[in-house]
């Protein structure tokens, strides 16, 4: 009598495992109630090979399965399996031969033990945050070696002093073996990550600048790389910064041609900004960031088709992010991730002709980061 294991950890919960009207008839749940006869086939050992060998008059055969359970505790949501021990009917036999009233409870003895078991397993991973694998393995093990046991000491049923010693040793585990309640998991990313967002950012310009300039409106996009709590974002801005307020702005010598009032000027920027997540829950993040890189306008100048006057120059940036995790999410590979909805708060120093300006810039993005690992913790409820 062997037990069979279903190593199930993918979404089968589509499946429907548990639900009534799903059941198939073929098989009984230990939840169902104790066994009886009309749950085994009948077949005489001469039908079923070397059976006959160890003066074996029935067989159960079952299974433990595992159905992984979607949860979500606040923003955070994760997997956990969920086991359930089923016998077959159809695989299942007796030899009405060999039939005695030790029959039914030598079988249920070793249902019993194999629900055990299971419970065991259950109260294992709903205690920890990962690695099932390994526990499921080891109570795989477990199991058979408490089966094989089990075999010998009874003599396959035969020795009923035996049978009637462990039908009451785990009668008293069981009773013993309550629901332990689930420890709540909590998670962040470790490890290396990879996002991407966009968005809407604004740029309001200081002091001689506001002369020629209102504010810029850009379309916000990039990319971010993380360590642990350490990130690299490349940022790009796209978008206007309307009409200039008067003329004199800037004359490109090179294409010979004075920007003026009656057009609208482009405004762009590309960044590369470091920093690092100082404040980190489970609803928001704080980062402070530096930034590098080039910030700019451009004006239509008609001379030729879509043709352009552009200037640029060093933009030096200084802020924080402050991140509102809408979402987060732990798969059973421990892969980590999450949806974040990110305020941008940061001053810019940009050298561009007409001259060097301060400019106070706010933007709205909408950002998607998943790290390959994580780091787990549970909450004991």
């Amino acid at each position: 009598m062997r037990s069979l294991f279903l190593t199930t950890f993918a979404l089968l919960s589509a499946l429907n495992l548990f639900a009534q009207e799903n059941k198939q008839p073929d098989i009984k749940y230990w939840y169902e109630g104790p066994l009886t006869v009309d749950d085994f086939s009948v077949r005489k050992i001469s039908q079923v090979g070397s059976y006959s060998d160890n003066m074996i008059a029935s067989w159960l055969d079952y299974t433990i399965s595992s159905a992984s359970k979607r949860i979500k505790t606040g923003n955070l949501s994760y997997s956990r399996p969920v086991t359930l021990l089923y016998m077959d009917k159809l695989e299942s036999w007796i030899d009405p031969a060999q039939f005695t009233l030790w029959t039914m409870r030598y079988q249920q003895t070793y249902f019993d033990i194999a629900e055990c078991t299971r419970r065991e397993l259950q109260a294992a991973f709903d205690t920890t945050a990962n690695g099932y694998s390994d526990k499921w393995e080891y109570y795989k093990r477990l199991l058979s070696s408490r089966s094989e046991t089990y075999f010998q000491e009874t003599a396959y049923g035969r020795d009923t002093t035996m049978v009637a010693y462990y039908e009451a040793l785990y009668k008293d585990k069981l009773d013993g073996l309550g629901e332990i309640p689930a420890a709540e998991v909590e998670a962040s990313g470790a490890g290396t990550g990879l996002g991407w967002f966009i968005g809407y950012s604004s740029e309001i310009y200081t002091g001689g600048m506001r002369d020629w300039l209102g504010a810029g409106h850009k379309f916000a996009f990039g990319f971010d790389l993380w360590r642990n709590n350490a990130f690299m974002s490349l940022v790009f801005g796209l978008g206007g910064a309307g009409k200039l307020r008067k003329d004199g702005f800037y004359y490109d010598d090179h294409m010979n041609y004075h920007w003026n009032t009656e057009k609208n000027n482009g405004a762009y920027n590309i960044d590369l900004d470091f920093g690092y997540r100082v404040y980190d829950a489970p609803y928001l993040g704080i980062a402070p960031f530096a930034g590098v890189g080039l910030g700019g306008f451009d004006q239509n100048t008609d001379m030729e088709k879509d043709k352009s006057s552009s200037l640029f120059g060093l933009r030096l940036a200084l802020g924080a992010n402050f991140d509102v995790k809408l979402r987060r999410s732990l798969d059973t590979n421990s892969t980590y991730s999450e949806s974040i909805l990110r305020f941008q708060v940061y001053g810019a120093w940009t050298d561009c002709a007409p001259g060097a300006y301060y400019s106070i810039n706010a933007g709205v993005v909408l950002d998607w980061v998943g790290w390959l690992n994580s780091k787990v913790s549970l909450r004991r409820r």
